[in-house]
């Protein structure tokens, strides 16, 4: 587990990325910059990110077909995405934000308390799930470790209910035996006697 939560922020001008990470650097996140669709996805193929800020106009890949392309992926299908972007275009423009997979939209300029809280809240919930699946982990981990115990205490008893049978045997021959001696130890002594008598 990471010490601290990762952001993804994405846009093509520096001093956009500067802004933003001047926003965010107070949450208790690493924040990893990338500056194209392209460079977007694959970041989020080698880190796991808690949350993706993500420019819509950018060259080349665009924000929209750069989100929708994360959702189509198994690793990286849950990454909430945040779209930021200059312009808005109308309802529409929105609504496409969404359906390319982004848990919401903001218009610059942008208000840094907003994004704070709204960071809070995805860094918050990352570090919850998390911490979850840290503990899924252990819980197997015992689990693993209490069914070797049940096994070994199986078998330990199964090899004491075979030593018990094995000594149940032992009694039953000692006692056969010790039939056997007294059936046979009257008559030696008989002719002992008959010797004696001589």
């Amino acid at each position: 587990m990471r010490d601290k939560p990762l952001i993804l922020i994405v846009d093509d001008i520096a001093e956009n990325l500067d802004l933003l990470e001047s926003i965010i650097e107070d949450t208790g996140v690493d924040i990893v910059r990338a500056t194209s669709g392209e460079e977007a996805i694959q970041k989020t193929l080698e880190h796991d990110f808690a949350l993706i800020l993500l420019d819509v106009i950018m060259p080349g890949l665009d924000g929209f077909e750069a989100a929708k392309i994360i959702r189509q992926n198994k690793q990286t299908e849950t990454i909430p995405i945040i779209f930021v972007t200059a312009k808005s275009f109308g309802q529409n423009f929105i609504f496409k934000g969404y359906a390319s997979g982004a848990v919401d939209y903001l218009c610059k300029p942008l208000e840094p308390e907003i994004i704070r809280s709204k960071a809070k809240v995805f860094i918050q919930l990352y570090t919850q799930k998390e911490e979850l699946n840290h503990r899924m982990i252990e819980y197997r981990e015992l689990s693993e470790d209490i069914k070797e115990t049940l096994e070994d205490l199986q078998q330990f008893k199964e090899a004491a209910i075979d030593r018990e049978n094995i000594m149940i045997e032992l009694k039953k021959e000692i006692n056969e035996l010790n039939k056997e001696l007294g059936r046979a130890v009257p008559h030696d002594l008989s002719f002992l006697d008959d010797e004696e008598r001589n």
